[in-house]
Parts: C-alpha cells; sequence; structure tokens
C-alpha cells in the first residue's frame, strides 16, 4: 500500500515521499525502514519511478520504503537540495511513525540512493546532510561521488545512450533559472533529456551550483572522507563496471578513501552492468544490498 506525504512546502510548492508499508506491518510488529533517493542527476526525476526490486523488498522482504522527491536543479542549487534531503529525513525520523499508525520502525532504518541519488544517500550517511539523524547503514547504487572528476567536465558529442546530440531548445525552459521550481517531471516531460544534455555539455557543477562552483569540492564524498573525524556507518555500494552514465571510477575512489580509514564498507562489482540495469531489468533482486542491511537490523 503507498501513501503520499508532504514533508516541506515552500511558496506554493509540495515536496513529497510516498511510503509502501508491508502488509504484515503492525504497530506491534513495525517494519524497518529503507529511505531512497531517485537518480537523475538531480536535474530530473520522481519518487514515483523505482526498481521493481524495491517493490519485492516491501512485499517480501517485509521492509518499509520510502521514496522521496526533492527540489530540482537549476532553479535549485545543490544545497537547497541537500536542505530537501535533511527535512525529508528529519520527516521521516520525526513525523513518518504518527502519520503511518507507528508501523514502521524508525529506530531501523537505512538510507539508499540510485546515481544522483546515490550520492545523497551517501551524503546522509555521513552526517552532512543532516548529522542528527545518521541511518544503521547506508547503500548507494551507481553513485555520482565527485563532480570535479573530468567525465563531468569533459565536452561530449552525446551521452552515449542518446541516439545523437540533444538539442539545446529541447531543454531550454528547464535550463532558466528563473523558471518554476519543481520537484519531479512526467518521464515524457521534455526535462527527462536534462541528464544527456548536461553530460554532452559538461554542465553539472554550472546547474548545480551556479556562480558558486568552487563549493563543489566540498560535497565530493573523497574530500567529505578526508574531514570527516567520527567513524562512518556501514556502507554498501554497488556499481557497473561498464556504466555510461556515472563512470565506474566513481565508486572505486570512494571505496578505496572507506578502505584506507579502515571503515565497514562492502563492494559489489556488477561485471558487464550499465547504468540502471537494475531498474530495466525487472527480475534483478539485490540479493546482495538486502544482505548486508539485513545484518543490521
Amino acid at each position: 500500500m503507498k501513501s503520499s506525504y508532504t514533508y516541506k512546502k515552500i511558496n506554493n510548492l509540495e515536496i513529497k515521499l510516498d511510503v509502501h508499508i508491508p502488509p504484515s506491518a503492525t504497530a506491534v510488529n513495525p517494519a524497518p525502514v529503507i529511505v531512497w533517493y531517485h537518480g537523475g542527476g538531480l536535474l530530473q526525476g520522481s519518487c514515483e519511478r523505482y526498481p521493481n526490486h524495491f517493490d519485492v523488498a516491501v512485499q517480501e522482504r517485509g521492509f518499509a520504503f520510502v521514496s522521496v522527491d526533492y527540489r530540482l536543479a537549476p532553479q535549485a542549487d545543490f544545497e537547497e537540495i541537500l536542505s530537501d534531503v535533511s527535512d525529508s529525513v528529519s520527516y521521516t525520523i520525526e513525523e513518518l511513525p504518527g502519520q503511518t499508525g507507528h508501523r514502521i520502525d524508525v529506530k531501523r532504518w537505512f538510507v539508499s540512493g540510485s546515481s544522483a541519488g546515490g550520492w545523497l544517500s551517501l551524503l546522509v550517511g555521513l552526517g552532512v546532510a543532516n548529522p542528527k539523524h545518521i541511518p544503521l547503514a547506508c547503500t548507494a547504487i551507481y553513485p555520482i561521488t565527485n563532480t570535479l572528476a573530468p567525465f563531468w567536465n569533459t565536452l561530449h558529442e552525446k551521452a552515449e545512450w542518446e541516439d545523437g546530440p540533444v538539442a539545446h531548445e529541447t531543454v531550454k525552459e528547464h535550463l532558466n533559472v528563473d523558471a518554476p521550481v519543481v520537484s519531479s517531471n512526467p518521464s515524457n516531460s521534455t526535462r527527462s533529456k536534462m541528464y544527456a544534455w548536461m553530460v554532452q555539455s559538461a554542465s553539472l557543477n554550472e546547474l548545480l551550483y551556479g556562480t558558486k562552483k568552487d563549493r563543489a569540492g566540498n560535497y565530493a564524498i573523497i574530500n567529505v572522507l578526508k574531514e570527516k573525524k567520527d567513524a562512518t556507518p556501514p556502507i554498501y555500494i554497488i556499481h557497473g563496471t561498464v556504466d555510461t552514465a556515472v563512470p565506474f571510477s566513481q565508486a572505486v575512489e570512494v571505496v578505496d578513501a572507506l578502505k584506507a580509514r579502515n571503515a565497514e564498507v562492502q563492494f559489489d562489482v556488477a561485471h558487464d552492468k550499465d547504468h540502471l540495469w537494475d531498474e530495466y531489468d525487472k527480475n534483478e533482486r539485490m540479493d546482495g544490498l538486502y544482505a548486508f542491511i539485513r545484518r543490521y537490523l
């Protein structure tokens, strides 16, 4: 069963999260919680589109699944998006139990995310987004981790998964920073071409930070780890070796940095898998991810 809640309102924009609770959950036997952030480069996407294995997590594995919208760039900048992430965590932990008849157990909560959402997940897990609420464990699926890397700053003729270049005219209205702020878009919207256009134009940092591109390094996960003095929660990362949308190296550098500080990390290498494989393959169960978080229940 899915229910939608507005966790934040800015002007006339209601920012929502969707909650899926397993039928077996009761106030006496509440379900552990996975909070998930969608991908799309923080430029596009919706909490309503997620891989099938999260439905399996609810129906078969007994997890409650919270899928979160957040404001999209460039109409909102990265730090505004991060404030949405923080507020969504606070709402989930502090408000959602009462809203759901106490059928969710927020003492047993985990954070997850895919692609750019994996980046947000890591920032939650490492206490950057919301230091007050740290999950039992953090999982990141083919995450963006460092927007200073060459891939994001090199012009491409086109995104590899596109038949040809995305015309500026296609995404022009979505590039206007003064356009209305949105927190999701339909999959058939031209906004769904923003990520491909960003890759070919090497404009991610400009879209996320505007004139404050010097702040990009503050949120690179390897830099966050260098500054972090206290322990990290257990972290699980999975990434495909032939990912054309987020380089495999984005995961490798973070895993290496975590190992260097003797953090608890599991890195599952998905051989010959491209971006979004877990979404396109409806039979993908991501057993490794769920086995990892189950260790911390």
